[in-house]
């Protein structure tokens, strides 16, 4: 498959806490996959982790 056609995996982390945190920033650095949304029962720590993904959304 060449580059053009590479189809972009859409994902979100539910739960930024200590393994999620990981979780955001791993997944937002792989080639071919794109963090969209992060969600956490603690808003400020979603937005926080947020920076990983300036695109993705938070809960």
């Amino acid at each position: 498959m060449s580059t053009s056609q590479t189809k972009i995996i859409k994902v979100g982390v539910v739960g930024v806490g200590h393994l999620g945190r990981h979780h955001a920033r791993n997944l937002s650095s792989l080639k071919g996959v794109k963090l969209v949304g992060i969600f956490d029962t603690d808003k400020a720590k979603a937005q926080e982790i947020r920076r990983c993904a300036q695109d993705a959304t938070y809960w």
